[in-house]
């Protein structure tokens, strides 16, 4: 498998490193970076060598993690990977007819009551209008 060119560094690595001097903070970054490019561990003194094996763990999963994706992505290439230029998929403009609703019957009542409600809008607009056109207000 190909190397990473880094290593996962957090940023909740400061709080967790945040007592240790410049100098063993200096060790540690070292160590890190030799670790993560060859897998050699050093032997750390002070109390950098702790903050090391959380941070080597975290390093170890990201190798593993970034390998099984090297491996995943050789295995779509084999298969012929992302299929070049497919047409764009046609939408229906609405449902087939096996895609009915469950509740039809309530959606044909909703529908009867609208209409009868409009058309009973329609007709109290048009008495409005012929009372307004005979006595010239409106009652």
């Amino acid at each position: 498998m190909a190397d990473r060119e880094y290593f996962p560094c957090y940023h909740s690595y400061f709080k967790k490193c945040e007592k240790l001097t410049d100098q063993e903070l200096g060790r540690l970054f070292r160590a890190l970076m030799m670790y993560s490019s060859t897998g050699e561990r050093q032997e750390l003194a002070g109390r950098e060598s702790i903050a090391f094996d959380f941070i080597a763990d975290d390093i170890d999963r990201a190798k593993i993690n970034y390998e099984a994706q090297c491996r995943q992505n050789a295995e779509n290439g084999r298969k012929g990977g992302r299929p070049k230029n497919r047409p764009p998929s046609i939408k229906p403009a609405a449902f087939s007819e096996s895609e009915t609703s469950q509740s039809e019957d309530e959606d044909e009542d909703k529908d009867e009551e609208s209409i009868s409600q409009s058309n009973q809008d329609t007709r109290d607009c048009s008495k409005r209008k012929t009372t307004i056109r005979s006595t010239g207000r409106l009652r």
